[in-house]
């Protein structure tokens, strides 16, 4: 279920001229956080007055979008040593992905073997991101 934010900040008295593009930089400051935390929404409505700058956000989703990424790491004639055994690069590769050894796949790109890591991870409540973003929003 979507809903709308509003995010409201009280000003001294801002002179005319930097009220614009305070007001701009808010909203796109506000419209990039929203797409790097994958947070979809319908709009972003911005608003100012020489003491108040304001965004709303329409349609903002309730949670992050589940994510499923699937991540090529090194060839597998590297990833694997004379015995079969997996080698440091690929047991790196897994640790840098969170993931372990038993979940790669192998896979053929450009006539060389590659192991892949499947990643998934599960979206995050917006209520639990806002405490943290809104405060930076604001400061930045």
């Amino acid at each position: 279920m979507a809903k709308d934010l509003l995010l409201e900040i009280g000003l001294e008295e801002v002179p005319a001229r930097f009220v614009r593009a305070a007001m701009d930089q808010l909203k796109d400051k506000t419209v990039k956080w929203l797409n790097d935390s994958r947070l979809s929404f319908e709009e972003v409505r911005a608003y100012s007055t020489p003491r108040r700058l304001a965004v709303i956000v329409i349609g903002l989703a309730d949670k992050q979008a589940d994510v499923n990424e699937e991540v090529k790491g090194p060839a597998l004639k590297i990833a694997k040593d004379a015995e079969g055994a997996w080698s440091k690069a690929a047991l790196g590769f897994g640790r840098s992905q969170g993931v372990d050894a038993e979940s790669f796949v192998v896979r053929e790109v450009a006539n060389v073997e590659y192991i892949f890591a499947n990643k998934s991870s599960v979206g995050v409540e917006t209520s639990s991101l806002l405490p943290e973003a809104l405060p930076a929003l604001v400061t930045r």
